[in-house]
């Protein structure tokens, strides 16, 4: 409205400027008209530029009230949902189960097939063949709630078994032979750097980079008793964006030797290696004496007992007659290995 009183005021100037002006009354009538057709104009456009936002703001509230909305059927939504796992969740293990039947005593309380005994938890009332169609039902209705430490997820009851193989928090063992602790998959490059005590990636600072790599990583070890039992330390090596394992052991009967991921069994599957074992004086594992496996790594959650029946497997004999090389220097015995 300001605009419109401008564009008044300055026509009523100007009109009056051009009347007083001599021999210009032809011109100042012309011009008068001109300027009052685009004084019209722009009132039109503020007219409609007035409409188009009392458009927007009706809008604009008509959003702000589905949101609003939305928002309290959310909550009413979560609270049911919350409400129905509380009644079926199972008063001996505390968690909601995931798979039936539920068993339900003659009273209707609920206990989970894995805790489900002679007597009801809740009511101490003799427990029958009673089972829950209902609880079952909500079960698969629900989403469940993953359980691993540090992940808020939720998940259909039809979703939840692929969602617990790949959970970024989902514990498992750490690679290396000798230590026993479990830790979040996504903790684990972590630990093996900065906390694992038998980790060559904490001890050097570092992680072994073989990315764009065209000939095998070889590395030289040193063991002073091959017949004793001896676990070695792990060794971390990325590759193209992933992290590989490479792990030794000396049963006092056999050398065992292989490889794991830091991936699913599903991912492990689309990647390879090469895994050579020779003598320490033959750097490019050309002479006589070599051994080697083409395989798959192990994803990380497989028994550490099993895993290394995966890899390549020597003899204490073999490797003392074809591998073991002596440094009179440091009187140690020598081996090499490497990897691609």
């Amino acid at each position: 409205m300001e605009l419109e009183e401008g564009c008044d005021i300055a026509a009523e100037i100007v009109t009056n400027q051009i009347a007083n002006h001599e021999g210009g009354s032809k011109v100042g009538e012309e011009v008068d008209e001109k300027f009052q057709c685009v004084v019209e104009k722009l009132k039109v456009e503020i007219e409609t530029k007035e409409v188009f936002v009392k458009k927007c703001k009706t809008l604009e509230d008509k959003l702000k009230e589905e949101c609003n909305a939305k928002k309290e059927m959310e909550k009413k939504y979560k609270s049911l949902v919350e409400k129905l796992r509380e009644r079926t969740e199972c008063p001996v293990c505390l968690e909601v189960p995931e798979t039936g039947p539920v068993s339900s005593c003659p009273n209707g309380h609920l206990v989970c097939s894995k805790c489900v005994g002679f007597a009801c938890p809740t009511c101490r009332s003799k427990m029958f063949d009673g089972k829950s169609l209902l609880a079952l039902t909500v079960l698969e209705s629900i989403e469940h709630k993953c359980r691993n430490k540090g992940c808020e997820q939720e998940f259909p009851l039809t979703e939840f078994p692929a969602h617990k193989k790949a959970c970024d928090y989902r514990l498992t063992s750490c690679p290396a032979t000798r230590c026993d602790q479990k830790i979040a998959i996504c903790g684990m490059i972590g630990h093996i750097l900065k906390d694992c005590k038998y980790s060559y990636a904490r001890k050097e600072g570092t992680i072994i980079d073989v990315d764009g790599m065209t000939n095998p990583y070889s590395q030289v070890f040193q063991t002073t008793n091959p017949k004793s039992d001896e676990n070695w330390d792990i060794d971390t090596f990325l590759w193209s964006g992933r992290y590989f394992f490479v792990i030794m052991m000396n049963t006092g009967q056999n050398w065992s030797f292989h490889v794991e991921m830091h991936a699913t069994e599903e991912e492990c599957s689309e990647y390879g290696f090469q895994l050579i074992l020779h003598r320490s004086n033959d750097p490019e594992a050309k002479g006589k004496y070599v051994f080697k496996l083409f395989g798959k790594p192990c994803p990380m959650e497989e028994a550490k007992e099993s895993k290394k029946l995966t890899g390549l497997m020597i003899s204490n004999q073999i490797m003392d007659k074809q591998i073991l090389l002596k440094d009179v220097k440091a009187d140690k015995l020598n081996f090499r290995m490497s990897i691609l």
